[in-house]
């Protein structure tokens, strides 16, 4: 069966398929840190929200993975919503033990959301010129009556 595209809001001011098995689809690509040895600036966490004018770039998805939607879900036409909260390494990738839900439309999308965010790769946030670690809320949207893919 082939599931509709998914649409998907990433707000990065928090207000803001199985791993590995489905290529990543570029969507911006990084600029380089000065520092290339990419070391976090400090062992702290900046939150987008509250560091918001500390923070040079907040991170930025940079690699998308393909968002699975349960299947009984989409056979019912049901559209849900999972607010997904995460810290950002300075790597740019999500650090799974900080993955917490905020909110959701319908406890079956939550492993999905989980899994999409531990999948996709950001830039990372930046203060001054050094990449650090930064919580954010991803907004993650199921959508059944998007296009579907071909």
């Amino acid at each position: 069966m082939t599931l509709p595209k998914l649409s998907l809001l990433v707000l990065l001011l928090a207000s803001a398929c199985a791993p590995g098995s489905v290529p990543l689809r570029p969507l911006v690509s990084c600029p380089s840190p000065a520092d290339t040895s990419v070391q976090a600036a400090d062992s702290g966490v900046y939150d987008a929200r509250v560091d918001s004018l500390r923070i040079t770039r907040v991170p930025q998805l940079s690699q998308v993975p393909e968002l699975r939607y349960p299947v009984q879900l989409y056979q019912a036409g049901i559209d849900g919503r999972v607010l997904v909260q995460v810290i950002i390494s300075a790597r740019g990738r999500a650090e799974p033990s900080s993955i917490r839900i905020l909110m959701s439309t319908n406890a079956l999308f939550e492993p999905d959301a989980i899994a999409w965010v531990r999948d996709a790769v950001f830039c990372p946030g930046v203060v001054g010129d050094r990449p650090v670690r930064v919580r954010i809320g991803i907004p993650v949207v199921f959508d059944s009556h998007a296009p579907l893919r071909t």
